[in-house]
């Protein structure tokens, strides 16, 4: 991997003078499959060239691709989760009591996404209309309690995450050719070219998570706000980067990666205290086909820190 495009996270010192809470999330990866986007540009050689920087000219992933891809694969999660019961939820009476928690934490968990990525789009908290994605695979009830949960939480309707991310660049060119054939004859017509990153590329990701709505509000809780978003973010980065895919085709397996290169992958969090002690980190090895938990486990253990308030008062 060239030095193009590596952007780091901040450092463990640069964290320290963030709010408690704080933290980031910094590896790198190798995709598995190739990366398909959609570039800005009017006029190109093929009609399909991938997202480049306006000044390099080279591929990349915008932090609002990422905020995109990232929230799209927690929505999918909790979909997933929704409508998948766990072993130990099988065979519950719907109208029970079980259904009514695990309703209580779909709605919970929803607004736990807003926190992380700011309002859905498309939702407004006055309103009886539920047409969100979301509000059909929850029900109408939850979408109201969700509406007025977050009517209180945010007054205004509408809020920013607490996550941002960093620029993702890449340095190879390669194209994919898709070519429908005729369904009676069996033969290509017209072949579609894609440009895109080519599989075995290697890039860098990066995100911070900063709690700045709980300036001035009880520092436990936001420790503990912190530790669950923590667990939350790193289960969603390992699913998108494995599973789910980034880019466009996610359908056909692109933009799939995997963490086979020898450098380690860095979680720092920001505890309660007063000097840099207060900074703690955890390393591991990312997303191989074998082992997609290194980042999970170790995000985990991290946020028992957090959770616990850590540091020194």
């Amino acid at each position: 991997m060239t030095d193009i495009g590596v952007i780091p996270a901040p450092s463990p010192q640069r964290l320290f003078a963030l709010p408690p809470g704080s933290f980031c999330v910094s590896f790198s990866f190798q995709l598995r499959r190739p990366y398909i986007s959609k570039d800005d540009t009017e006029f190109y050689v093929i009609d399909n060239p991938v997202k480049k920087d306006w000044v390099f000219k080279v591929p990349y992933i915008a932090p609002s691709q990422w905020k995109g891809c990232l929230h799209a694969a927690m929505v999918r999660q909790l979909a997933d989760w929704w409508a998948n019961p766990s072993k130990n939820e099988r065979g519950k009476d719907p109208s029970g009591g079980e259904r009514s928690k695990k309703g209580e934490e779909f709605v919970s968990r929803r607004l736990q996404l807003v926190r992380l990525f700011g309002n859905e789009q498309g939702v407004e908290v006055d309103t009886k209309k539920f047409d969100s994605y979301l509000d059909k695979v929850g029900g109408d009830e939850l979408a109201g309690d969700y509406r007025a949960k977050l009517k209180r939480i945010v007054p205004e309707g509408h809020r920013r995450g607490r996550l941002m991310f960093y620029p993702t660049f890449f340095d190879r060119i390669g194209v994919e050719v898709i070519n429908p054939h005729d369904r009676e004859t069996g033969a290509g017509k017209l072949p579609v070219y894609f440009e895109t990153v080519p599989e075995g590329t290697c890039g860098r990701f990066a995100l911070l998570y900063v709690p700045f709505d709980r300036a001035g509000k009880d520092e436990g809780e936001t420790l503990r706000e912190a530790a669950a978003d923590l667990c939350r973010v790193a289960e969603g980065i390992a699913f998108l980067l494995t599973e789910f895919g980034i880019g466009a085709k996610t359908a056909d397996s692109f933009g799939l990666a995997a963490g086979e290169l020898p450098s380690e992958g860095v979680v720092a969090v920001r505890l309660a205290g007063k000097d840099e002690s207060s900074v703690k980190t955890g390393k591991f090895r990312l997303l191989d086909s074998q082992n997609s938990e290194g980042l999970v486990k170790t995000a985990e253990t991290l946020s028992q820190s957090l959770a616990r308030g850590g540091g020194n008062r």
